[in-house]
């Protein structure tokens, strides 16, 4: 056996070590959406939001949240770099918004709960269970637009 042999088999070798190092880096994470949005500008009418998310491999959705009622939730698996990113578009009362779901640094939960309030997507830990009461360790955010 010569030396290009020897480095293409050690090449091959080392590709199959890093593939299967990558997947294992890989993490579960699960993302949940619920509306409280209660009360329109026109009246008292709940308002129901019709969720829709993204990433460059998969999309959820349309589905229609109803205050306090059912919830959105997906699963997945990070990519190895971390880069993985869930883009949504929630039509709320006919008025579109968009948010950035989970990324690095909104992905900070193994089990991450989204609250959609009138000032926009609030994040806190779904093993909480205060978490859907709004609790004090929530992180609000505005929409994106």
């Amino acid at each position: 056996m010569g030396f290009r042999e020897i480095i293409v088999i050690m090449l091959i070798f080392a590709i199959s070590i890093s593939s299967n190092t990558c997947e294992g880096l890989s993490e579960d994470k699960l993302v949940r959406i619920k509306s409280h949005l209660l009360k329109s500008q026109i009246g008292d009418k709940e308002i129901s939001v019709v969720a829709t998310c993204a990433s460059s491999d998969n999309t959820i959705g349309p589905v229609t949240l109803h205050p306090y009622s059912n919830n959105m939730e997906f699963k997945f698996k990070t990519n190895a770099f971390g880069e993985t990113v869930f883009r949504c578009t929630f039509n709320i009362n006919n008025v579109e918004h968009k948010f950035v779901i989970f990324n690095n640094q909104r992905g900070i939960y193994g089990e991450n709960c989204w609250i959609l309030a009138d000032g926009g997507p609030c994040l806190c830990d779904c093993k909480n269970e205060n978490c859907y009461e709004k609790s004090q360790d929530a992180k609000c955010f505005k929409y994106d637009s």
